[in-house]
């Protein structure tokens, strides 16, 4: 593997940093208030209200059900700071300085992935400009900051990839457990440093690096594995928190998988058959009619959340997949298609086509990764990393999670970019993969 240079941020960066801290700045100032939001300030949107409430738990020293401890600690921690009248302006501002300093980072990386100067400077001022003024980087939610994180885990995982020391592997299994216990989705991400440890086993003068992944990525899973064994000696289920279980039923209900028979508990089983006999067995998603769908889906969810434990509701999830496999493969199927048709709506306004064109991308660039690995006869272990974090994000978004999946692939937003830029360099340029 190519050498990873560590490049000073020069004047151009810079020079990007004063227009991203200006555009966010006007944003915060005169758009913040007309953009889309669900909650009672500016600075919220449906799902604020869950994180602010999750800190009021987390205090009392009790796991929240929903949400894990980073995201509402830093809540705490900018209510510490500005007190409790400002604290939400002081959490959305602290979510954009972090993502100023991210930007340096990313063209860094832009530039080890071999794009160069130029090509580097507009996939950065990409970034910096429209991500800098995204609005979930200036509400109350996760979205803002696991997009800054990923950037960071990517930047130490090459540079790991690069140069085994204690110092790399510590950092890569700090920002491994950071990112789970930020978004229980990102668990998928301890899978892929598995692979890449597996994957440098095979490449000359690799096992050196593959020891030092496997050892930060056991640090990470052992740490993530304990916190999910306190959560199951709380609440009964072995999982990060709920909110896994909550899409999982939300899922099997709304493409009718699960099954009345599947059912131990009683009064759980009457409610569901109830249920089927009032709204039918399945909900097909139908253009214009996501609001109708949410409301009667979301009322019957939160209904069986409110009144029965997790164990019972995935005892009745699992069984039901049990016996309908093939139909939960299909409703898996089913979604993947339906992202890539459909429009995405947001209350007053839709975003057309949007999934399809990420569909299209990771086509391409694993054409073209297979056509470099083919070609250079070495894994482009770089490119590996990045395409296999990319994709992850959006499997889990749209097979794992109810339909908001743009919002969902928000973290993701930053490594499509990279995608792009090598991608232009590589069919352009002919330059090749690292």
């Amino acid at each position: 593997m190519a050498p990873v240079h560590i490049r000073k941020v020069d004047k151009t960066t810079v020079g990007l940093l004063i227009l991203a801290l200006v555009a966010g700045l006007f944003y915060l100032l005169f758009f913040q208030k007309y953009a889309w939001r669900g909650g009672n300030t500016i600075y919220e949107f449906g799902d604020s209200a869950s994180y602010i409430n999750a800190w009021n738990t987390w205090r009392l020293g009790v796991m929240d059900k929903y949400r894990t401890p980073v995201y509402p600690a830093w809540l705490g921690l900018m209510q510490w700071l500005a007190g409790l009248q400002r604290f939400k302006l002081a959490a959305v501002i602290g979510q954009f300085i972090l993502f100023l300093l991210s930007v340096p980072v990313f063209r860094q990386i832009a530039i080890n992935l071999g794009m160069g100067d130029r090509v580097s400077f507009w996939v950065t001022s990409i970034y910096a400009l429209s991500l800098g003024v995204n609005k979930y980087v200036f509400v109350i939610g996760t979205e803002g900051m696991a997009l800054t994180c990923m950037v960071f885990f990517f930047r130490t995982l090459l540079r790991l990839l690069e140069k085994y020391n204690l110092g790399n592997t510590l950092l890569v299994a700090f920002w491994l457990l950071l990112l789970n216990l930020l978004r229980p989705g990102f668990i998928y991400l301890l899978p892929i440093t598995t692979v890449l440890c597996l994957f440098c086993v095979f490449k000359k003068d690799g096992r050196k690096r593959a020891i030092a992944l496997a050892v930060a990525t056991l640090l990470a899973a052992g740490a993530v594995m304990g916190y999910m064994s306190s959560f199951k000696q709380q609440y009964g289920i072995f999982a990060a928190s709920g909110t896994g279980l909550f899409n999982r039923f939300f899922l099997v209900r709304e493409y009718g998988i699960l099954d009345a028979d599947a059912i131990d508990n009683d009064s759980l089983r009457e409610f569901v058959v109830e249920d089927y006999r009032q709204n039918g067995l399945r909900f097909d998603y139908v253009p214009g009619r996501r609001s109708e769908r949410d409301d009667v889906m979301g009322h019957f969810c939160i209904h069986v959340f409110r009144n029965y434990s997790f164990p019972v509701i995935k005892d009745a999830v699992d069984k039901s997949i049990g016996m309908h496999p093939w139909m939960y493969l299909q409703s898996a199927i089913d979604r993947l298609v339906l992202a890539g048709k459909r429009r995405l709506y947001f209350n007053s306004y839709s975003l057309p086509g949007v999934i399809i064109w990420l569909y299209l991308l990771l086509l391409v660039y694993s054409v073209c990764f297979i056509w470099n690995w083919i070609k250079q006869r070495r894994i482009p272990m770089r490119s590996l990393a990045l395409l296999m974090m990319a994709a992850g994000v959006l499997a889990v978004a749209i097979i794992g999670a109810q339909d908001d999946w743009l919002r969902l692939v928000t973290p993701a937003l930053g490594l499509y970019l990279l995608m792009l830029g090598q991608l232009w360099c590589h069919l352009k340029l002919h330059n090749i993969f690292g």
